[in-house]
């Protein structure tokens, strides 16, 4: 015998088993895809949402499918803004760390081999 909690959580993965096999599978996937957090991941399910716009404007695709295709957009669109904004802080961040220590890796090297001033003269930093 089923336990009430048993019984009602299957009920669920039924419904929805059964409102995923009524919907296109390219609006699943671009569901799917724009719902997940990880950066490529989100913007290729975007792209599809704006593909899948398109096919309801025209008529191919059933109208029934242009809300969680809008859904998806917006959450693909804000998860693809969330990592351009983390990956571009982090790129500053590192960017400003590498050129550091390609200063300190590369300052002895320029401190002996520095070339001769623009008069043709050592200036007084070189050797």
């Amino acid at each position: 015998m089923q336990s009430k909690l048993e019984s009602f959580f299957l009920g669920k993965v039924q419904a929805l088993k059964d409102s995923i096999q009524n919907r296109d599978r390219a609006v699943f996937i671009a569901a799917l895809l724009s719902f997940t957090p990880i950066f490529p991941a989100c913007m290729i399910g975007a792209v599809i949402s704006i593909v899948n716009l398109y096919l309801v404007k025209i008529g191919t695709l059933k109208r029934s499918e242009l809300r969680l295709s809008l859904f998806s957009l917006a959450a693909g669109m804000v998860y693809t803004i969330i990592w351009v904004v983390i990956l571009s802080s982090l790129s500053a961040t590192f960017g400003a760390f590498f050129s550091g220590l390609l200063d300190i890796i590369t300052a002895p090297v320029d401190l002996f081999f520095s070339p001769p001033g623009s008069n043709g003269k050592l200036d007084e930093y070189s050797v």
